[in-house]
């Protein structure tokens, strides 16, 4: 499972550079949006109280600036999402026993 991940920047923000860099290095997939382009959504990011790019938004969520436990943190969770994912995936698999056991065992 896919969580969305996206950073909503501003041009020349040290910080939304910062944020997207750890973000690279730890694998973590992200969309990138610039505020500049969608005020409305600058004035529905200030009624939630925040007032500095860059903000990261997940699907449970939200915080300003450049806060490294919280990407570390979410970096962990989604290593575990996908942990548990695979994990399901090779238990729905079906079992072929020639590749278990062996055909000449048979």
């Amino acid at each position: 499972m896919k969580i969305p991940v996206v950073i909503y920047t501003t041009p020349n923000c040290p910080q939304c550079m910062m944020t997207a860099r750890k973000m690279d290095k730890l694998g973590i997939i992200y969309d990138k949006v610039d505020l500049t382009q969608h005020p409305d959504l600058v004035e529905r990011f200030k009624e939630m109280g925040h007032m500095a790019a860059p903000i990261v938004v997940t699907d449970r969520k939200t915080w300003s600036g450049f806060r490294l436990e919280k990407i570390e943190s979410l970096a962990r969770f989604l290593a575990t999402e996908e942990t548990i994912t695979q994990a399901i995936s090779a238990v729905q698999q079906p079992v072929n026993l020639d590749t278990v056991i062996g055909r000449e065992q048979l």
